[in-house]
């Protein structure tokens, strides 16, 4: 199982990610997005929860994150994706489409506490005894264990590989 992480946000970190989650989410409702994978809520939550957890990925890499790239499909934070999860308990998530070569980090809990738990590539997760419905709201897709994914300590590694590769 891997190492994990807890990065504490500062009231100002919290305040920068919040706005950015607000304003993500605010440009979703404009564009007229509906939530791909079927979720039905008013989105906020998730868009602010995942905005600190990409902050606190960037914040544990020591990297500036601005959180204002503007496109769904782009890097969440130097080359990585985050996936946030509010209960420390939870899996990390991947669906069909997401990319096969790109790290995906796995962030739980809710700021300013924030638990970097892993990452694992796209298409070492998506394997089939990870696929599930948990819900059993007809919305299955890959539910990564905790203990499947990598130390947070290659992670820097994995950081320099995304750039060369870019």
């Amino acid at each position: 199982m891997a190492t994990a992480c807890t990065i504490t946000l500062t009231w100002p970190e919290m305040y920068h990610g919040g706005m950015c989650g607000v304003l993500r989410r605010q440009s979703s409702l404009r564009a007229g997005l509906r939530d791909r994978w079927g979720l039905d809520d008013d989105g906020y939550s998730r868009d602010v929860g995942g905005a600190l957890a990409e902050l606190a990925v960037a914040k544990y890499l020591g990297r500036y994150w601005t959180g204002l790239n503007g496109r769904i499909k782009d890097d969440d934070v130097l080359g990585l994706q985050v996936r946030w999860t509010a209960p420390h308990c939870n899996r990390l998530v991947l669906h069909p489409d997401d990319a096969d070569a790109a790290p995906f980090v796995l962030v739980t809990g809710v700021a300013p506490e924030l638990t970097l738990r892993g990452w694992i590539l796209g298409r070492e997760g998506k394997q089939p005894e990870y696929w599930a419905d948990p819900t059993g709201t007809d919305r299955p897709a890959f539910f990564v264990p905790q203990a499947a994914l990598r130390d947070l300590s290659d992670l820097i590694e994995e950081v320099s590989l995304c750039h060369t590769r870019a």
